[in-house]
């Protein structure tokens, strides 16, 4: 799928705001200002090895604390549901398709992290 300038521009700008561009290296600030330059002259860009390597930037951008814990929250669901606590505790079941309780599950791993 083609990303176009208003793509590019757009996720810069987010990016920019949240400050999460500051956290890229010097060549992957580069890169993504070259695609962006690159797509201003040329319409859109439809290389796949540059979709690639954009939308795996652009997914660090527009990433948020509430996609982190959410995917932390995920991933100890899917290892409870892989292992026997499901069984031992068949409540936890019903609590897994529920949001918050993910949520409660990623905020208490990342607090543990910490």
């Amino acid at each position: 799928m083609p990303i176009s300038h208003e793509d590019l521009l757009s996720i810069w700008k987010k990016g920019f705001r949240n400050g999460s561009i500051k956290k890229f290296s010097h060549i992957e600030r580069a890169f993504f200002r070259a695609a962006i330059y690159y797509s201003k002259i040329k319409g859109k860009i439809i290389n796949q090895a540059l979709i690639s390597k954009i939308k795996e930037l652009a997914d660090r951008v527009l990433k948020t604390i509430r996609t982190k814990i959410f995917e932390h929250g995920l991933n100890r669901a899917q290892r409870m549901l892989l292992g026997k606590t499901y069984k031992i505790f068949p409540i936890i079941r019903k609590w897994i398709n529920e949001d918050s309780y993910i949520m409660w599950l990623g905020t208490e791993i990342l607090c543990l992290i910490h």
